[in-house]
């Protein structure tokens, strides 16, 4: 909200956000990661991944828990990808 009272609304693409977190947050913007073509999450706050149900639970596992949807393939690439990350 503006200080006069109005509400603005800005529109991005995804790909735009993707840049301006980089630009923005530098090397702290590697926490965050495109899912698919609608989500990017902070991977700090991955909690579970479940692929055949198609969700993906971020926490923070004490006051913060939100659940989303994303396809199968990103969720799975997801899995893939911190699977890998873990055993380097």
């Amino acid at each position: 909200m503006q200080t006069d009272g109005e509400m603005r609304m800005l529109t991005f693409q995804l790909g735009q956000i993707e840049r301006m977190i980089a630009d923005q947050l530098g090397a702290e913007g590697n926490n965050f990661i495109r899912i698919g073509k609608s989500l990017i999450i902070n991977r700090s706050y991955i909690y579970y991944i479940n692929v055949t149900k198609q969700k993906l639970t971020l926490s923070d596992v004490a006051t913060f828990s939100h659940t989303v949807t994303a396809s199968k393939e990103a969720l799975k690439q997801l899995k893939e990808l911190i699977e890998k990350e873990a055993t380097l």
